[in-house]
Protein backbone atom coordinates (compact mmCIF):
# COMPACT_ATOMS: atom_id res chain seq x y z
CA UNK A 1 0.00 0.00 0.00
CA UNK A 2 1.70 3.25 -0.83
CA UNK A 3 -0.75 5.35 0.69
CA UNK A 4 -0.20 7.79 3.99
CA UNK A 5 -3.51 7.02 4.79
CA UNK A 6 -6.82 6.43 3.12
CA UNK A 7 -10.24 7.02 4.34
CA UNK A 8 -13.84 5.20 4.08
CA UNK A 9 -16.82 6.38 5.45
CA UNK A 10 -20.41 4.51 5.94
CA UNK A 11 -23.09 7.04 6.10
CA UNK A 12 -26.38 5.88 7.21
CA UNK A 13 -29.28 7.95 7.70
CA UNK A 14 -32.36 7.32 8.34
CA UNK A 15 -34.56 10.49 9.31
CA UNK A 16 -38.56 11.13 9.62
CA UNK A 17 -38.38 15.02 9.21
CA UNK A 18 -42.21 14.76 10.80
CA UNK A 19 -40.66 13.20 13.79
CA UNK A 20 -38.04 15.23 15.86
CA UNK A 21 -37.54 12.09 17.92
CA UNK A 22 -35.94 10.26 14.83
CA UNK A 23 -32.57 8.91 14.87
CA UNK A 24 -30.02 9.15 12.75
CA UNK A 25 -28.97 5.46 13.26
CA UNK A 26 -25.30 5.00 12.17
CA UNK A 27 -22.25 6.66 11.43
CA UNK A 28 -19.60 4.69 11.31
CA UNK A 29 -15.99 5.90 9.78
CA UNK A 30 -12.27 4.57 9.18
CA UNK A 31 -9.62 5.63 9.02
CA UNK A 32 -6.45 3.61 7.27
CA UNK A 33 -2.94 4.67 7.51
CA UNK A 34 0.25 2.54 5.96
CA UNK A 35 3.01 2.33 8.22
CA UNK A 36 5.90 1.34 5.77
CA UNK A 37 8.28 2.20 8.34
CA UNK A 38 8.36 5.80 8.08
CA UNK A 39 6.58 6.60 10.95
CA UNK A 40 6.30 5.21 15.14
CA UNK A 41 3.27 2.80 14.96
CA UNK A 42 2.12 4.56 18.13
CA UNK A 43 2.21 7.81 16.61
CA UNK A 44 0.18 6.93 13.80
CA UNK A 45 -2.36 5.60 16.04
CA UNK A 46 -2.80 8.69 17.74
CA UNK A 47 -2.81 10.26 14.30
CA UNK A 48 -5.44 7.86 13.05
CA UNK A 49 -8.12 7.85 15.98
CA UNK A 50 -7.91 11.36 15.89
CA UNK A 51 -8.53 11.70 11.94
CA UNK A 52 -11.41 8.74 12.59
CA UNK A 53 -13.06 11.06 15.35
CA UNK A 54 -12.69 14.26 13.84
CA UNK A 55 -14.19 13.01 10.60
CA UNK A 56 -17.49 11.24 12.09
CA UNK A 57 -18.09 14.07 14.02
CA UNK A 58 -18.16 16.41 10.90
CA UNK A 59 -19.68 14.21 9.43
CA UNK A 60 -22.94 14.01 11.83
CA UNK A 61 -22.92 17.46 11.93
CA UNK A 62 -23.48 18.00 8.44
CA UNK A 63 -25.79 14.87 8.62
CA UNK A 64 -27.95 16.90 11.31
CA UNK A 65 -27.57 20.29 10.20
CA UNK A 66 -30.34 19.86 7.78
CA UNK A 67 -32.64 18.16 9.92
CA UNK A 68 -35.00 19.05 13.31
CA UNK A 69 -34.53 22.50 14.98
CA UNK A 70 -31.19 22.82 13.27
CA UNK A 71 -32.49 23.14 9.75
CA UNK A 72 -34.32 26.18 10.52
CA UNK A 73 -31.66 27.99 13.18
CA UNK A 74 -30.57 31.36 12.10
CA UNK A 75 -26.85 30.13 13.50
CA UNK A 76 -24.03 29.39 10.64
CA UNK A 77 -22.88 26.39 9.90
CA UNK A 78 -19.48 26.87 11.91
CA UNK A 79 -21.78 27.59 14.87
CA UNK A 80 -23.76 24.47 14.56
CA UNK A 81 -20.82 21.87 13.95
CA UNK A 82 -19.15 23.53 17.09
CA UNK A 83 -22.59 22.53 18.86
CA UNK A 84 -23.06 19.58 17.48
CA UNK A 85 -19.07 18.53 17.98
CA UNK A 86 -19.74 19.78 21.83
CA UNK A 87 -22.91 17.81 22.54
CA UNK A 88 -21.22 14.30 20.51
CA UNK A 89 -17.77 14.29 21.71
CA UNK A 90 -18.56 13.77 25.30
CA UNK A 91 -20.09 10.65 23.88
CA UNK A 92 -18.00 9.44 21.26
CA UNK A 93 -16.37 5.85 21.95
CA UNK A 94 -12.71 5.89 21.81
CA UNK A 95 -11.91 3.97 18.19
CA UNK A 96 -11.09 0.87 17.81
CA UNK A 97 -7.30 0.56 16.17
CA UNK A 98 -5.64 -2.55 14.73
CA UNK A 99 -2.78 -2.83 13.34
CA UNK A 100 -2.57 -5.45 10.49
CA UNK A 101 1.46 -6.76 10.39
CA UNK A 102 0.48 -7.98 6.77
CA UNK A 103 0.09 -4.39 5.00
CA UNK A 104 1.56 -2.42 7.37
CA UNK A 105 -1.30 -0.15 8.15
CA UNK A 106 -3.70 0.94 11.10
CA UNK A 107 -7.00 0.88 10.93
CA UNK A 108 -9.02 3.31 13.14
CA UNK A 109 -13.09 3.13 13.57
CA UNK A 110 -15.23 5.40 15.13
CA UNK A 111 -18.97 4.29 15.15
CA UNK A 112 -21.86 6.77 15.98
CA UNK A 113 -25.23 6.27 17.19
CA UNK A 114 -27.54 10.00 17.17
CA UNK A 115 -30.73 10.62 18.77
CA UNK A 116 -32.20 13.51 16.96
CA UNK A 117 -34.55 14.36 19.91
CA UNK A 118 -31.69 14.80 22.32
CA UNK A 119 -28.97 16.52 20.95
CA UNK A 120 -31.88 19.27 19.88
CA UNK A 121 -32.69 19.94 23.32
CA UNK A 122 -28.84 19.70 24.64
CA UNK A 123 -28.65 21.97 21.45
CA UNK A 124 -31.04 24.70 23.16
CA UNK A 125 -29.22 24.13 27.08
CA UNK A 126 -25.71 24.91 24.79
CA UNK A 127 -27.24 28.29 23.16
CA UNK A 128 -27.77 29.91 26.56
CA UNK A 129 -23.82 29.58 26.91
CA UNK A 130 -22.57 31.44 23.83
CA UNK A 131 -19.24 32.02 25.32
CA UNK A 132 -19.05 28.09 25.59
CA UNK A 133 -20.18 27.70 22.16
CA UNK A 134 -17.75 30.42 20.80
CA UNK A 135 -15.08 28.10 22.48
CA UNK A 136 -15.80 25.03 21.31
CA UNK A 137 -16.12 27.13 17.56
CA UNK A 138 -12.52 27.62 18.26
CA UNK A 139 -11.53 24.30 19.18
CA UNK A 140 -13.14 22.97 16.01
CA UNK A 141 -11.19 25.77 13.94
CA UNK A 142 -8.28 24.59 15.07
CA UNK A 143 -9.36 21.16 14.82
CA UNK A 144 -9.68 21.76 11.09
CA UNK A 145 -6.22 23.50 10.29
CA UNK A 146 -4.44 20.31 12.02
CA UNK A 147 -6.61 18.29 9.56
CA UNK A 148 -5.92 19.92 6.68
CA UNK A 149 -1.64 19.68 7.69
CA UNK A 150 -2.29 15.90 7.85
CA UNK A 151 -3.79 15.96 4.64
CA UNK A 152 -0.71 17.57 3.41
CA UNK A 153 1.06 15.54 4.64
CA UNK A 154 -0.69 12.84 3.04
CA UNK A 155 -0.10 14.05 -0.03
CA UNK A 156 3.75 15.08 0.36
CA UNK A 157 4.29 11.10 1.15
CA UNK A 158 1.91 9.62 -1.37
CA UNK A 159 4.07 11.80 -4.11
CA UNK A 160 7.79 12.22 -2.83
CA UNK A 161 9.49 9.25 -3.34
CA UNK A 162 13.02 9.64 -1.79
CA UNK A 163 11.02 11.45 1.18
CA UNK A 164 13.27 11.58 4.50
CA UNK A 165 12.43 9.03 6.89
CA UNK A 166 13.84 11.85 9.69
CA UNK A 167 11.94 14.91 7.98
CA UNK A 168 8.52 13.06 8.09
CA UNK A 169 8.69 11.63 11.76
CA UNK A 170 9.17 15.08 13.02
CA UNK A 171 6.54 16.54 11.04
CA UNK A 172 4.47 13.71 12.89
CA UNK A 173 5.68 14.16 16.10
CA UNK A 174 4.60 17.92 16.22
CA UNK A 175 1.12 16.67 14.52
CA UNK A 176 0.56 14.62 17.21
CA UNK A 177 1.55 17.40 19.71
CA UNK A 178 -0.74 19.32 18.41
CA UNK A 179 -3.57 16.27 18.39
CA UNK A 180 -3.10 16.15 22.01
CA UNK A 181 -3.34 19.56 22.74
CA UNK A 182 -6.65 20.14 20.75
CA UNK A 183 -7.80 16.81 22.77
CA UNK A 184 -6.83 18.72 26.22
CA UNK A 185 -8.19 21.63 24.99
CA UNK A 186 -11.74 19.71 24.70
CA UNK A 187 -12.01 17.89 27.47
CA UNK A 188 -11.36 20.86 29.87
CA UNK A 189 -14.62 22.46 27.63
CA UNK A 190 -16.57 19.60 28.34
CA UNK A 191 -16.40 20.10 31.94
CA UNK A 192 -16.57 23.92 31.66
CA UNK A 193 -18.37 25.62 34.33
CA UNK A 194 -18.78 22.98 36.65
CA UNK A 195 -17.63 24.60 40.35
CA UNK A 196 -16.00 21.33 41.54
CA UNK A 197 -13.78 20.82 38.30
CA UNK A 198 -11.90 24.13 38.04
CA UNK A 199 -8.85 22.23 38.92
CA UNK A 200 -9.21 19.88 36.43
CA UNK A 201 -10.31 22.07 33.92
CA UNK A 202 -6.73 23.62 34.87
CA UNK A 203 -4.51 20.50 34.71
CA UNK A 204 -6.30 19.76 31.58
CA UNK A 205 -5.39 23.17 29.80
CA UNK A 206 -2.05 23.05 31.28
CA UNK A 207 -1.58 20.23 29.53
CA UNK A 208 -2.80 21.67 26.59
CA UNK A 209 -0.63 24.40 26.19
CA UNK A 210 2.33 22.18 26.86
CA UNK A 211 1.59 19.71 23.76
CA UNK A 212 1.24 23.20 21.36
CA UNK A 213 2.79 26.45 22.95
CA UNK A 214 1.15 27.64 19.21
CA UNK A 215 -2.63 26.72 20.63
CA UNK A 216 -3.91 30.20 21.55
CA UNK A 217 -7.66 29.15 21.91
CA UNK A 218 -6.42 26.93 25.08
CA UNK A 219 -4.27 30.06 26.20
CA UNK A 220 -7.47 32.06 26.36
CA UNK A 221 -8.93 29.44 28.19
CA UNK A 222 -6.49 29.26 30.57
CA UNK A 223 -6.33 32.40 31.17
CA UNK A 224 -10.06 32.83 32.23
CA UNK A 225 -9.79 29.69 34.65
CA UNK A 226 -7.15 31.21 35.85
CA UNK A 227 -8.73 34.38 36.33
CA UNK A 228 -11.49 33.00 38.47
CA UNK A 229 -8.82 31.47 40.69
CA UNK A 230 -7.52 34.96 41.47
CA UNK A 231 -4.30 34.35 39.58
CA UNK A 232 -4.64 37.55 37.81
CA UNK A 233 -0.54 37.94 37.01
CA UNK A 234 -0.81 34.52 35.20
CA UNK A 235 -4.04 35.01 33.42
CA UNK A 236 -2.95 38.10 32.02
CA UNK A 237 0.15 36.30 30.72
CA UNK A 238 -1.95 34.00 28.85
CA UNK A 239 -4.50 36.19 27.07
CA UNK A 240 -0.69 38.60 26.20
CA UNK A 241 0.43 34.75 25.05
CA UNK A 242 -2.69 34.28 23.04
CA UNK A 243 -2.61 37.73 21.78
CA UNK A 244 1.06 37.20 20.25
CA UNK A 245 0.11 34.03 18.78
CA UNK A 246 -2.87 35.12 16.68
CA UNK A 247 -1.06 38.13 15.76
CA UNK A 248 1.65 36.21 14.12
CA UNK A 249 -0.90 33.55 12.34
Amino acid sequence: MNRFFSNTLLLLCILNSSNSSATCNTISHTTRMSIRGFLDPQQQAILASSCAKYTALEKAATCLNDHGNMKNSALSFEDKRALLTAILHKTIPEPETVTTAESLEITATVKLTLEIQEIELRTEELLKKPNLVEKYRKNVQYWSTLFARIKELERKYRTQANIEKGTVSAEVTTLVQKTQSAEWDRKALDIWGQTDSVETILEYLTRAVTMDSKNAGAFINRGGILGELGRYEEAVSDYTRAIAIDAND
